[in-house]
């Protein structure tokens, strides 16, 4: 309907309340209004659906402030995964397009076991002045036609993020996992089933890939850059002694410690590509882990190059600030004892500098050779 120049649409919103009373009971509520609105409607609601003011069809908007999930064990949370401002919006249109935006605003997830940092997952760059710290976390926006299996065009932007990898809090909660989920891991009995005879193959239906799944057309995907920083830390001896672990016991023994190993994944484009669901993410892994491998070994390497280089020049250093600093501590003492004393042999005199250039000496190679090895 239209009244002066302005299109009417109905809209209808939906709206949940979560209240929780004096007997421990948690309440949830579902509120439902339509009404005719100008336009795209502005609601303060979860979420919203109308008819698209564009053409026919629908769009589907919903809209999560704040979403957590936690796993808790024994009454005590262990693990958190928090999302804030996760947006999902949805347009199908009559002829067939539709298109799909999805967003989260910044996601983490943190632990709550025994570790130096809490936090697993978060992004980075989050200073002041971050030209990161206005985008979101994840970005995804897909334009697709279902009926006839076509994917027009997938657009995917992640922010860099850091991953705290602690070797004993990864051990910790292998264990509360094997504790808690062992019974759902359990085997089901695998029962006969007879077999239906042979069925003659038709041209009718949908085409299916090599892996059983319906065949789709890609006709632009493109991932921009990916940036991951890892920070490895090894299991500490508590772990080992707590737990009668052999992984434990063997990771203990390696230098696994990596203070910032940088993996930099590039941007990847995929133009006119048919295929499933599962072949596309076939080809999507391969081509990360051949990436991810020469990034994080370029990574170590370069890491171990550094930290050996500084060492060699922390050592020459102390090779020279030994000596320095003995000889200006053994200056200054003998300068204010020889300014209080009257008597001072000449071969003092001379050869006060001997003993604390030996001493520092000494003292400096030992340092050199501990920074060195180290």
């Amino acid at each position: 309907a239209s009244a002066s120049g302005a299109q009417v649409h109905l809209s209808k919103t939906v709206q949940m309340r979560h209240e929780e009373r004096q007997d421990g009971v948690h309440h949830f509520r579902l509120h439902q209004s339509s009404g005719p609105v100008l336009d795209e409607p502005h609601s303060s609601g979860v979420g919203s659906a109308y008819r698209s003011p564009c053409g026919k069809g629908w769009r589907m908007r919903v809209n999560v402030p704040i979403l957590s999930v936690g796993w808790v064990h024994r009454h005590c949370e262990v693990l958190a995964a928090r999302a804030r401002g996760v947006d999902l919006r949805v347009t199908l249109e009559d002829a067939g397009d539709a298109e799909t935006q999805f967003s989260i605003q910044h996601f983490q997830v943190d632990h709550f076991t025994e570790g130096e940092l809490p936090v697993v997952l978060n992004r980075r760059f989050l200073h002041i002045n971050s030209r990161w710290l206005g985008k979101k976390a994840f970005n995804m926006k897909m334009k697709w036609v279902g009926h006839s299996h076509v994917v027009r065009s997938l657009q995917v932007e992640v922010v860099p993020y850091w991953v705290n990898l602690e070797i004993g809090v990864l051990i910790r909660l292998w264990d509360l996992a094997e504790s808690s989920f062992s019974a759902l891991s359990r085997r089901v009995a695998s029962r006969r089933v007879a077999l239906g005879p042979p069925s003659r193959p038709s041209s009718e239906g949908r085409c299916t890939s090599k892996d059983g799944g319906q065949v789709w057309r890609l006709m632009s995907l493109a991932i921009k850059d990916l940036r991951l920083t890892v920070m490895l830390r090894s299991p500490d001896a508590s772990v080992v002694r707590e737990h009668d672990n052999l992984t434990a016991r063997w990771i203990l023994r390696l230098p696994t410690d990596m203070p910032n190993m940088d993996v930099e994944l590039p941007m990847i484009e995929i133009k006119e590509q048919f295929g499933s669901a599962a072949e596309f993410g076939e080809i999507l892994k391969r081509r990360y882990i051949r990436n991810a491998k020469i990034s994080a070994l370029r990574s170590i390497v370069l890491s171990y190059l550094a930290t050996i280089i500084k060492g060699m020049l922390s050592a020459l250093w102390w090779l020279f600030r030994g000596p320095f600093d003995a000889l200006t501590v053994a200056s200054e003492n003998f300068s204010s004892r020889a300014t209080g004393a009257k008597n001072v042999s000449r071969f003092r005199m001379l050869t006060w500098w001997v003993p604390p250039l030996i001493q520092g000496s000494a003292e400096g190679t030992y340092r050199a050779m501990a920074d060195l090895l180290g």
